[in-house]
Formats: structure tokens, sequence, C-alpha cells
């Protein structure tokens, strides 16, 4: 994993590039923008406990005939464009397309339950059947 800085309409947004299967921290969860740069093989990343105020956004950057998913914590669920996917279930696309993009926010589900919503930008995300 290495970190670069991005800035976008003046705001810098710190950027990950997560090319293998690897666990994202709470840290990458606030506000920073995960690549796939330089993907060679599948890849599962898999996200920590939700908190308030999580949120953050996947710009792939290598086209590259692997998969490339996003999974929750086993008690999270994410809700693909309002739909759920179940508790510890992943979204991803089938073949990593530079330029693909999705956003990740945290919502309160509960007292003190959160859970993902995950807004297409582009490509064909889908949720684990």
């Amino acid at each position: 994993m290495a970190g670069v800085n991005t800035s976008i309409q003046g705001a810098t947004l710190k950027e990950e590039i997560e090319p293998a299967t690897d666990n994202i921290s709470a840290d990458q969860c606030r506000g920073s923008i995960i690549n796939n740069y330089e993907q060679a093989d599948n890849v599962v990343l898999t996200l920590p406990a939700i908190a308030a105020g999580m949120h953050f956004t996947v710009i792939l950057g290598t086209t590259v005939a692997k998969y490339f998913r996003i999974a929750p914590n086993t008690s999270d669920s994410i809700y693909l464009d309002g739909v759920t996917t179940g508790d510890g279930k992943y979204v991803g696309v089938a073949s990593a397309a530079a330029g693909n993009a999705i956003q990740f926010v945290a919502f309160q589900t509960g007292e003190s339950a959160w859970d993902w919503f995950a807004a297409t930008v582009s490509g064909a995300w889908v949720a684990e059947a």
C-alpha cells in the first residue's frame, strides 16, 4: 500500500494504492481514494467495522481481466445503489477497468448499528449473490 495526495476542487485527498488482497484500515475509510494501480491478480479488500463519519471512494486505475471486490466486516452490510447485499457479502466488478468508480458512506441503521451505502459512479458493480 502506498499513499499519495490528490487534489480535487481544492481539497487534498489521500490516494491509497491497493493492487492486492488486503484489509482496509479505519483511517483509509475517512475520505481516501482507493486505487488498484498495478493490480495483477484477483483482489478482495476487506473493510473494518463501520463507525460514524466513514466514507471513501474507489477509482480503479488499472485495467486487468481479474475481479476487484470490496467486502464488509462479517456483521455489516453494503447497500449497493439502495439494495442490501446482506451481512458479510461483497460488491465488486468481474473484470477491473480503469475508470470504474464507486463511493461508500457509513449510515446509521440502529442505536449502535451502521451499514455501508455504496453508490455506483461508473462500471458494472454487482453484489455477491
